[in-house]
């Protein structure tokens, strides 16, 4: 899990440098780098929980649960609820559960 995390910041960082509306496969705008900000931040709070540091969430007015114990199990991948995209744009209906199988509640 904090391998996931790791590189879930990497990956955000990289994002982050890129020049905001250019021209790339998923463009990124400046609403787009404040959602992410905040996912930075959640991530950040939660590798800190992962190695026992005792963290006061900072999206208080977002209230979620993710549940790990499905990708545990051996039967489960979150690739099977990730949407299909045409062009930049997700095709909304193959983004049929965005609990991703229950995990996030």
């Amino acid at each position: 899990m904090l391998y996931a995390i790791e590189a879930f910041q990497d990956a955000s960082a990289f994002i982050k440098k890129r020049t905001i509306g250019s021209e790339q496969l998923f463009p990124v705008g400046e609403s787009d780098i404040d959602i992410l900000d905040e996912w930075i931040q959640v991530a950040a709070e939660l590798k800190l929980s992962i190695q026992g540091v005792k963290v006061n969430p900072s999206m208080i007015d977002e209230n979620f649960t993710v549940k790990m114990n499905q990708f545990y199990t051996g039967n489960f991948s979150p690739r099977d609820f990730v949407p299909r995209f045409q062009a930049n744009e997700i095709i909304p209906s193959t983004f049929e559960d965005p609990t991703f199988g229950g995990t996030v509640e």
